[in-house]
């Protein structure tokens, strides 16, 4: 779908992943805001991932992440979220688990231009897009690099979205956080302020990217899904599960 169009402003983008070889489950982020690296996103191992963006809530994040955690399907923790949300139409909200089920909800008020792009292994999300083709471009490079590690995929997808408008402003904020099953980070790197965070990002990665070699991989266990409500979610604006 083409992005809608309002008033131009800071350009933001989210990944969010999963590896059903291996069972991690992580996102990279990236954005004109110094906050986004720690306060858009969060994920519960061998659960899932979750994306909070355009107005973010670390409120909002922590209780997604304890229904991840109980279990609990992504319609039923959009529900939740939705309730009694005074923002919600604000806000963009992404919700990926282990099973590969989402849900996706842009609110109508958001600004500017917002998308999302929905696989069975990943979502891609952003507002102040000038092209869809940011989003697609980062779904693509999730997809052809599948058989490398999930960390590295999702920066890649993060620097293929990057790249399909090199000559805008640089983000200045950028994140990239992958659980394994122990529930221990395998990775979690962070820049909060730099002149090419995506870059940096990468830079950071590289460097710490050979003491991951030879890290044990554990069996994926095959978790159960408590009760969840219906997928048809009425009322909410551009939802999908």
């Amino acid at each position: 779908m083409a992005p809608r169009t309002r008033r131009r402003g800071g350009m933001s983008f989210t990944v969010l992943g999963l590896c059903p070889r291996t069972g991690r489950v992580g996102y990279a982020t990236a954005a004109e805001d110094p906050t986004a690296g720690w306060r858009v996103a969060t994920a519960v191992a061998a659960r899932g991932v979750v994306a909070v963006e355009a107005e973010p809530d670390p409120r909002k994040l922590a209780l997604a992440a304890q229904l991840l955690a109980a279990g609990y399907g992504p319609t039923r923790i959009l529900r939740d979220l939705s309730d009694d949300d005074p923002s919600l139409q604000r806000r963009q909200i992404a919700i990926l688990n282990v099973h590969g089920r989402h849900a996706v909800l842009i609110g109508n008020e958001v600004t500017p231009s917002s998308d999302s792009v929905v696989a069975a292994d990943h979502i891609a999300l952003g507002h102040g897009l000038n092209s869809e083709d940011v989003l697609q471009a980062a779904s693509k490079a999730f997809v052809a690099s599948e058989a490398d590690d999930l960390e590295n995929r999702l920066l890649l997808a993060l620097e293929a979205g990057r790249d399909v408008e090199p000559q805008r402003r640089e983000m200045i904020a950028s994140a990239l956080f992958v659980h394994d099953l122990s529930g221990v980070p395998v990775v979690d790197l962070r820049v909060d302020v730099h002149d090419v965070a995506i870059a940096e990002l990468r830079r950071m990665f590289d460097l710490y990217r050979p003491h991951l070699a030879g890290a044990p991989l554990i069996q994926v266990p095959d978790h159960k899904e408590s009760v969840d409500v219906p997928d048809e979610l009425a009322g909410f604006p551009r939802s999908m599960t």
